[in-house]
């Protein structure tokens, strides 16, 4: 958002705009792998202490 300001100012290219938002979503993409890891992470623990469905 800062870099689209500071395009809509002049003060950067377009390029500088879609680099922004590209790390942006990187940056997304690798919190909501992290976040699936831990909650697999999770699951893992539950079944190696004996946790499981009942049948």
């Amino acid at each position: 958002r800062l870099s689209d300001l500071r395009y809509r100012g002049g003060a950067t290219s377009y390029l500088e705009v879609l680099t922004s938002q590209t790390n942006y979503f990187s940056a997304q993409l690798n919190l909501a792998r992290a976040r699936l890891s831990e909650r697999l992470s999770l699951v893992q623990l539950y079944v190696a202490l004996g946790g499981g469905w009942e049948q």
